[in-house]
């Protein structure tokens, strides 16, 4: 510990740019050796790398090589091409719309016919609900992550999306087991 402490100066920290620290994936972290020493993580950071690299086909030499100098970094490791991020853009906008509308249509016929409105209906429409804020708050920010790798959508809403994915997992099972006691 004190021969890291010799070859590392604290004032290193304060001296890079600590503002999108968060935002940063952690193969950009480990390309950074301040952060590397400041945390000790050299030892998940040469396995993150290798385990990334190896599948990019790059050898633990190249990327010693690589960190060593400090100029080089590696990019995402895996966007699609272009036409393949379309396909997959128009596949999942189609399935998303016909979620949210297929949910609302079910809110509207349960809340506007008064014969509709029955224990069983309204376990369907609580279901319902959980659904639609899945496809509208979770489902496009979570696809938008997974196509660039990269989440650009702020830290709060990391949160909220996170919060909103759990909150209505547990709305769907908590509705199903109370629908299920009922009948």
């Amino acid at each position: 510990m004190d021969q890291l402490l010799d070859t590392f100066d604290l004032n290193d920290i304060n001296n890079t740019d600590t503002e999108g620290l968060f935002e940063l994936s952690f193969n950009e972290i480990c390309m950074n050796e301040i952060w590397v020493k400041a945390f000790n993580l050299s030892e998940q950071c040469d396995y993150q790398l290798y385990e990334t690299n190896h599948s990019m086909g790059l050898s633990m030499d190249n990327i010693q090589n690589m960190t060593s100098n400090g100029t080089t970094s590696i990019e995402r490791p895996f966007i699609p091409r272009w036409w393949i991020q379309l396909f997959w853009s128009l596949l999942f906008g189609v399935m998303v719309l016909l979620s949210a509308i297929g949910n609302l249509v079910v809110i509207w016929i349960v809340l506007a016919n008064r014969r509709m409105r029955t224990v069983t209906n309204y376990f369907l429409l609580n279901l319902t609900i959980a659904d639609l804020s899945t496809a509208v708050f979770n489902a496009i920010f979570n696809f938008v992550f997974m196509l660039n790798s990269h989440w650009p959508f702020g830290q709060f809403y990391c949160i909220f999306n996170n919060f909103i994915a759990n909150l209505s997992i547990s709305v769907s099972v908590f509705t199903i087991s109370a629908t299920s006691i009922d009948r």
